[in-house]
């Protein structure tokens, strides 16, 4: 029998992955070993493959669904992630990119803007 088994026979409602949580998501992206693996696991889990930049819905994706297999809230989860090693630097990233992304739509309606402001002044 294996652990979690004799775990479950002494407490029927016993979680494993509630138990290893903490440690596995730590362990994720704080990558300790420079695992060329876990990198690239985290980039295919967290990053859209067509822009190499991290994918928003990929990563609220990551957190309901870390949120429902360990049982935790979204708000513990998204804390864990963000006193993880490189959790922080993920946070950042993500609002680096979304608000560049934002800025290169703005500076586009402007430019059109722009073009139909001067069509009209002819």
């Amino acid at each position: 029998s294996t652990l979690e088994g004799m775990a479950r026979e002494a407490d029927p409602s016993f979680n494993v992955l509630q138990s290893v949580y903490p440690f596995a998501i730590n362990r994720l992206l704080s990558n300790p070993t420079s695992s060329k693996v876990v990198e690239s696991t985290l980039r295919s889990i967290l990053e859209s493959p067509e822009t190499g930049r991290l994918d928003p819905a990929k990563v609220k994706k990551l957190v309901e669904d870390a949120a429902i297999l360990s049982g935790y809230s979204r708000r513990k989860v998204l804390k864990d992630v963000l006193k993880s090693r490189n959790g922080r630097r993920l946070a950042l990233r993500l609002a680096r990119e979304q608000t560049l992304e934002r800025a290169a739509k703005v500076s586009v309606k402007n430019r059109r803007l722009n073009k139909m402001a001067d069509y009209f002044r002819l």
